[in-house]
């Protein structure tokens, strides 16, 4: 009798050699039998055109079933299988749970893989109109992931035997794996013993060790290490002998430290660990340390005394930070001691003023360490009084005074620091570890920071000058510009970022200080880089804002482009009092910008009504020739990039539609940015084109190439051929794709990978529509 595994080893040794004969015989073939590289066809697709040899060769194989992958890559997707069924010769589709029948033969819509509920054709429909269908029919998909085939008349016939060699070689290595089993079974089976006897043993000795809740205070118990002991219970195998030799101290004998380390259990418990692992010592109540104990004694009476005395002083610096009456600066008078009435006890006040100072954040952070229990750390004290020079520091942090018992018990409660200790600060300046109160101000320091107040009191009064010179363009108030009746009729262009600037300094000088400076003084504002070689200007100037009788100019200008900068609208009256502050150099001319309103009248088409548009007029005026080329200039900058990070705004189509009945362009750029289900990031180059683009987006959202619209600031862009330099897309543009879900994947991408939006290269058939394309 010969096993099952070696028929099928000989059928299957049977079915390889047919299949060379049959390749060989078709590769000899005329037309029919030649294939493209790396896309492998059935021999049922050969026989069209095969020779006479190949088609009366008893190798013939039927398609049995197909598995199809849908997705845009090989990391991700969706796989179906079409199989065809033995005895009935129909066609089923298993998607996951669902279970269709698709007919006696399949076609192109049914390898396409239509997605569940979708694209499903009924049992005993006839295939659609050039969808193939039917014997010897052509059925294309790139979606067919593997073809599985059953060569014809398999079961016909005696089944073919393996060679006797092959046949002893399979019993032989059965009877070994038969060996191995059984070797394999027994080796189980006295592990599963073995663990089975040390859960008894655990079980059997952890209720004898447990003493009981009813037993006398001087009944006999042994200790043992809780690491041995959580070893030996949850361990498969033995931890070793017992080690209690962790648990001693120096004296030999057990400290009040090792109680946490180890566990109580009865002396029969001991003696069955002890008979069954050795080891020790034995330890029992005796074994205790007389001498540790009265150490641990004494140093917890040492630190609760400690800590009443830490509790006392704590009370009293608590008593001084709330009545002091110590300044925030130091007196006018170099080296004035000062002096506070406190409490410092019961008995009453009383005037201090000889001690030691110490910051006020320093002694808050103390009386809040001593209240919350926690240890008393060794931060500087004095940290910030000193100056470089070893005096007092004119405008260091707030100080304390405390009196010199008080400070010498505080000082006492703090860790060591050594008599003269002393550290770098982050300043550099050396901190003391004690400031006398009868140390003096320093002179140097002291007149340092008096020139530096002057000056702060200088520019912030300069600041103030210039502020009320001009209050609008300080606040940043949009410039207002009146049509009719009274009022400014025009305004003044400044460089937007002279504007910015000049805001910095007056904030700077309004919060000046001895340790922080204002800001320089600005330049005066030029037009250079906004002036062409014709002598118009080269930047747009701001845009118009309806308001009540007139229309409004933005004072915050935007980043401009090129380096050129942008303009801000400032009131005549404001611009003129800038530029008298601000004069221009000697032997240079300087003329401001002026705009005014200038309504136009544009009607579209015959019969349409009027529109009226406005927007500012420049004097001069705005060269658009060299406003184009400079405008293009910096586009075809900014558009070439080698791997910038886009973001695009994915929305949905119907939201979209609603979002562009909106009357005003603004208000239809706010409700497409609300309508926005997610937001896409992709890493791209200028170079990618708008097909590779589409593709990329499918990866990430698997939305088809087909239902996406790709728009830039509004404007749709078309083409799969252009690249983003092509569309002058930026990294600032403001990136969206509508999108619906008309094909949810259930067509063929053949054509979109094919037409040559991957850079006009012949795709091979096997592999179109899948990632190895990409």
């Amino acid at each position: 009798m010969v096993p099952a595994d070696a028929g099928r080893a000989r059928r299957v040794c049977a079915d390889a050699e047919a299949l060379a004969a049959t390749v060989a015989t078709g590769a000899a073939g005329g037309k029919g039998a030649t294939r493209d590289a790396g896309a492998p066809a059935p021999p049922a697709k050969r026989q069209k055109g095969a020779s006479s040899a190949s088609s009366k060769s008893p190798w013939v194989y039927d398609l049995h079933a197909v598995l199809l992958h849908k997705g845009g890559g090989t990391a991700s997707g969706h796989y179906v299988a079409q199989v065809r069924h033995a005895n009935s010769g129909d066609w089923w589709q298993f998607d996951d749970e669902g279970v269709s029948r698709l007919g006696s033969h399949l076609t192109t819509a049914d390898v396409c893989a239509a997605p569940k509920g979708k694209g499903k054709r009924a049992a005993n429909a006839p295939p659609p109109a050039g969808a193939g269908g039917g014997k010897g029919a052509r059925v294309s998909s790139s979606q067919a992931y593997m073809l599985m085939y059953v060569r014809r008349g398999a079961n016909d016939g005696p089944e073919p035997q393996p060679p006797a060699s092959v046949a002893s070689e399979v019993q032989a290595e059965a009877r070994v794996m038969e060996a191995e089993r059984s070797a394999h079974a027994r080796r189980v089976a006295d592990e599963r013993a073995a663990v089975e006897a040390r859960r008894e043993e655990v079980r059997r000795v952890l209720a004898a060790a447990r003493l009981p809740l009813d037993a006398a205070p001087d009944a006999p118990f042994r200790w043992v290490a809780t690491e041995w002991l959580r070893k030996w219970a949850d361990g498969v195998d033995a931890p070793g002998a017992i080690d209690n030799a962790g648990l001693l101290c120096k004296h030999g004998k057990v400290p009040p430290s090792a109680v946490p380390r180890m566990r109580r259990i009865t002396v029969e418990a001991w003696r069955t660990l002890q008979r069954a692992h050795g080891g020790g010592p034995e330890l029992c109540l005796d074994d205790r340390c007389t001498e540790c104990m009265a150490a641990a004694s004494s140093a917890a009476l040492a630190e609760r005394a400690r800590g009443s005395d830490a509790a006392t002083a704590a009370a009293q610096v608590e008593r001084l930070l709330k009545s002091s009456g110590i300044p925030e600066a130091v007196p006018a008078k170099a080296g004035a001691a000062e002096s506070a009435v406190v409490d410092l006890t019961e008995g009453g006040p009383a005037l201090v003023t000889q001690g030691f100072f110490v910051t006020k954040r320093w002694a808050k952070a103390w009386v809040r360490q001593v209240g919350g229990g926690k240890a008393l750390g060794a931060d500087a004290p004095c940290e910030g009084l000193l100056c470089e020079h070893g005096h007092l520091a004119p405008r260091g942090p707030p100080r304390l005074l405390l009196p010199a018992p008080l400070w010498k018990q505080v000082r006492a409660l703090m860790p060591a620091r050594g008599e003269a200790e002393r550290g770098p600060s982050t300043q550099g300046v050396q901190i003391a570890s004690e400031v006398a109160s009868d140390t003096t101000e320093c002179p140097l320091c002291a007149a340092s920071v008096a020139s530096a107040d002057a000056l702060a009191m200088s520019a912030a009064a300069t600041a103030a000058a210039e502020r009320e010179r001009a209050p609008g363009v300080a606040a940043g108030k949009p410039a207002h510009i009146n049509v009719t009746g009274s009022g400014a009729q025009s305004c003044v262009l400044l460089p937007g970022a002279w504007v910015d600037q000049w805001r910095a300094y007056l904030s700077s000088a309004a919060a000046a200080r001895h340790d922080v400076p204002p800001l320089d003084r600005p330049r005066p504002f030029d037009y250079s880089k906004m002036l062409c070689t014709h002598g118009g200007l080269m930047v747009k100037p701001p845009p118009l804002v309806v308001r009540k009788g007139g229309y409004a100019a933005p004072s915050k200008a935007s980043a401009g482009e090129g380096g050129r900068g942008a303009l801000a609208a400032v009131a005549e009256v404001e611009a003129e009092a800038l530029a008298e502050l601000y004069p221009p150099p000697e032997q240079q001319q300087r003329e401001l910008v002026r705009a005014k309103v200038e309504v136009v009248v544009d009607v579209a088409e015959e019969g349409a009504a009027a529109q009226e548009q406005t927007a500012l007029v420049c004097s001069p005026a705005v060269c658009m020739t060299c406003l184009c080329l400079a405008t293009e200039e910096d586009t075809t900058r900014r558009a070439t990039f080698a791997v910038a990070r886009l973001r695009f705004r994915m929305i949905p189509a119907d939201k979209y539609a609603i979002a562009e009945q909106a009357p005003d362009p603004a208000m239809r750029a706010t409700k497409r940015r609300r309508a926005r289900k997610l937001t896409v990031t992709l890493d791209v180059g200028s170079a990618l084109t708008l097909g590779e683009l589409s593709l990329a987006i499918m990866a990430e959202t698997n939305v088809n190439p087909r239902d996406q619209r790709l728009l830039k600031d509004g404007v749709e862009l078309k083409g799969a051929g252009r690249t983003l330099f092509d569309c002058r897309v930026t990294p600032e543009s403001e990136l969206e794709v509508v999108y619906t879900e008309d094909h949810q994947g259930n067509e063929d991408l053949v054509d979109l990978l094919d037409s040559g939006a991957q850079g006009g290269g012949k795709l091979e058939r096997g592999f179109a529509g899948t990632a190895l394309t990409q």
